[in-house]
C-alpha cells in the first residue's frame, strides 16, 4: 500500500474548504503552488476585487499557513 498525505484547506473558523490527497511523491511548495492557490483563487468567497488590492497594499485575500515544509524565501518571493 502506496503512502499518501492529505492538505486540508480550512477557513479562519476551522471550517474547511476542501482537501487535496497526494501520493507521497511531490514536494507540498508545487501542491500549493499548483493546486491549492489556484483553487482558492476560484473558492474563498469574499475576496476583495483587484481595484482594491491595488488601493491598499495591506489588504490581503486569503493567508496561508503552513509548517516548515512549506519554508522557502524563494516560494516567498514568487508567492
Amino acid at each position: 500500500m502506496s503512502g499518501s498525505t492529505d492538505y486540508w484547506i480550512n477557513d479562519n473558523t476551522g471550517q474547511p474548504f476542501f482537501v487535496v490527497n497526494e501520493l507521497i511523491a511531490g514536494g507540498f511548495i508545487e501542491k500549493i503552488k499548483l493546486e491549492i492557490i489556484p483553487r482558492l483563487n476560484e473558492d474563498v468567497p469574499r475576496q476583495p476585487s483587484k481595484e482594491a488590492l491595488e488601493q491598499n497594499p495591506l489588504l490581503s485575500k486569503y493567508m496561508l499557513v503552513f509548517d516548515r515544509e512549506g519554508y522557502s524565501p524563494e516560494f516567498f518571493y514568487d508567492i
